[in-house]
């Protein structure tokens, strides 16, 4: 009887866990990743107003150099920020529909950058961040 509720135990906490992701990545036949999608939409309200949330921060590298996305305040906007980049490096933000369209560019400004998502319909982005030619590219789902 342990062993089963255990087993149970077990098994709701991984579906918990599960639930949670927000990040999912793609893989080809031969294992490398081809994409990863980020969920940005409306969290869940709670009845408790001084409760403090965390939110997820994904982190990749670019150039060398660690990037990493921050959710705004009410999932409206993204702080990008590339850790170490010298004030004199280009860096863009594209926005991309779904057939490759550029829908909106944005110049990277120092370490980091908020990006709005008021702009954007409920809908399928890309999301390409250049840096030296360099570039790392996001697949964002707004809700």
């Amino acid at each position: 009887m342990k062993k089963i509720a255990l087993t149970i135990i077990i098994c709701l906490i991984g579906l918990l866990a599960h639930a949670q992701q927000r990040l999912s990545y793609s893989y080809d036949a031969a294992g490398n990743r081809t994409s990863r999608t980020v969920i940005v939409g409306a969290q869940a309200v709670s009845g408790k107003e001084d409760q403090e949330t965390t939110s997820q921060v994904y982190i990749d590298s670019l150039d060398g150099k660690e990037l990493a996305i921050r959710p705004g305040s009410g999932n409206t906007s993204l702080a990008v920020s590339v850790k170490g980049i010298p004030s004199s490096q280009d860096g863009r933000i594209y926005f991309m529909d779904s057939a490759g369209k550029i829908l909106s560019e944005k110049p990277m400004s120092g370490e980091t950058t908020i990006v709005e998502l008021d702009e954007l319909s409920m809908g399928t982005y890309t999301m390409r961040i250049v840096l030296n030619r360099h570039s790392s590219i996001w697949k964002l789902v707004k809700l």
